[in-house]
């Protein structure tokens, strides 16, 4: 394990020491601060972060690509899957970040100050965000969120901010507060269905559970509504897909997908095939939608792996 830690670059960036990645740090009035990442590894690495120990905050994160591991001050571990969304309040001083070798790994992140959050919103919280702000220190904790649409679509504008000039650093703050809102909504919402409708994940739904998963790892590109209704006697498709999130961490659509973009990787590295069959056989029907995934997933174009792998 190659073991680093950040250093400073120039102001607001974060840099590995062997240039294989940066951290984008930006930070805003009243304690509110958002990071954007690009790391590129090519042997197992852990990251270290100092940490603030006078300050608990909350942050909102969407993982655009990669898999990592989250260890916070405490000893908790939080798996970073691409396409999943977390909330994370942590009050323990320091946290690293491990990944494995040959990753790519992008995010977003918006993170603020608990005080300075509860001076801002001054309305009611829900039971759910406010129990999370109530808990009392130290408080290392990451919740999975359900990955929206909305959430997405303001995690990649977010990443794709040029974050320069007076306008531009104006529309970054409003999106990073958009996606801040979004993501707290969705934990809101949760959080009061669980404490209702939502029951824990009990051994029988466990044991099913790991069939579906099972099922999904054979053949990616099922239809997961197809699979779903086998087991609607254990609940509705959207219980069970909450369930699957829950226990793995990661929702059931982005478990297949990585499968899905993982086998398609594998087929342009090893096999003389054209990016249209791979794609077609890795479930996409449009050309289109499988580069955007698959860019999105490894940081680089179907056809670009095709070439590096060929040497030219």
């Amino acid at each position: 394990m190659h073991e680093l830690c950040w250093e400073t670059g120039s102001p607001g960036e974060l840099r590995l020491p062997d240039q294989s990645g940066q951290m984008k740090f930006y930070y805003r009035e009243g304690g509110m601060s958002f990071v954007t990442s690009s790391i590129k590894t090519d042997r197992d690495t852990q990251i270290n972060f100092s940490s603030d120990t006078n300050v608990c905050q909350l942050s909102a994160q969407y993982f655009i690509a990669g898999d990592a591991q989250i260890c916070l001050g405490t000893g908790a571990t939080y798996n970073w899957r691409a396409g999943t969304a977390m909330l994370i309040r942590a009050d323990s001083p320091g946290f690293h970040l491990k990944i494995g070798a040959g990753q790519v790994l992008r995010h977003v992140c918006i993170s603020m100050h608990c005080d300075y959050f509860r001076e801002r919103v001054k309305t009611d919280l829900s039971a759910g965000i406010g129990e999370l702000f109530q808990r009392e220190k130290p408080v290392d904790v990451g919740i999975p969120l359900r990955t929206t649409e909305p959430l997405k679509v303001v995690a990649n504008e977010l990443y794709n901010c040029q974050m320069e000039g007076e306008l531009e650093a104006l529309r970054s703050d409003l999106i990073a507060k958009r996606f801040l809102v979004e993501a707290l909504a969705i934990y809101g919402k949760d959080s009061a269905e669980a404490e209702t409708d939502i029951s824990p994940v009990t051994d029988r739904h466990r044991d099913i559970l790991a069939k579906i998963k099972r099922r999904i790892e054979a053949v990616p590109t099922l239809g997961l509504g197809e699979l779903l209704s086998q087991y609607a006697a254990a609940g509705t498709p959207s219980f069970l897909r909450h369930l699957f999130q829950v226990e793995y961490g990661i929702s059931m659509s982005a478990f297949q997908r990585n499968l899905r973009l993982s086998e398609a990787r594998r087929m342009l590295e090893t096999q003389d095939v054209h990016v249209k069959q791979v794609a077609f056989a890795s479930g996409y029907s449009q050309i289109g939608n499988f580069t955007r995934a698959y860019r999105n997933q490894f940081g680089e174009a179907p056809s670009s792996t095709r070439k590096r792998v060929q040497g030219y």
